[in-house]
């Protein structure tokens, strides 16, 4: 099984667009120092701060692959949401 350090997401925001990003280590590192817990902490504990923490892995690797200089709450401001591809295949619904 192949393992990586690294995610590839698609990040929506409110004007329709979807960006291309790849959320790497540093991304993740970043969030939790930040946040003080890592993904798997907040999930159990606080979802709503374990979505923030999602969105702010996502607006460093924006800020880092387009050399943007937004402060985090300022894309807040733009930002709908974010899709993380875990590279396991789609195989559509679960049939009933």
């Amino acid at each position: 099984m192949k393992q990586t350090t690294f995610l590839r997401a698609t990040v929506f925001t409110v004007d329709g667009q979807q960006s291309e990003v790849v959320i790497g280590l540093c991304d993740r590192v970043a969030a939790q120092t930040k946040f003080g817990k890592n993904l798997q902490e907040l999930e159990t504990t606080d979802s709503m701060l374990a979505e923030q923490w999602m969105a702010f892995t996502a607006y460093k690797a924006m800020m880092r692959q387009s050399g943007g200089k937004q402060t985090f709450e300022k894309w807040l401001e733009t930002f709908l949401g974010v899709e993380f591809d875990d590279g396991t295949p789609d195989t559509g619904t679960t049939p009933a």
